[in-house]
């Protein structure tokens, strides 16, 4: 079975999130073999409504 190469995450709870918040579920991502591709936020009339995060597959835990 072949696994997609990319995850695109759509996030509204990491808008007011921490620093903190963010970089666990950086780290979750990673622990799970992904690793951070790019990060967009989308915004309506000049407001952040959403952050899209692409993840690629093949993060690498030492």
């Amino acid at each position: 079975m072949e696994r997609e190469p990319y995850k695109v995450e759509v996030s509204k709870l990491l808008i007011d999130a921490t620093e903190w918040e963010i970089q666990e579920y950086l780290n979750k991502m990673f622990l799970e073999g992904w690793r951070l591709h790019s990060v967009t936020p989308m915004q309506v009339n000049g407001t952040v409504r959403n952050i899209v995060f692409i993840f690629e597959k093949g993060a690498t835990i030492i």
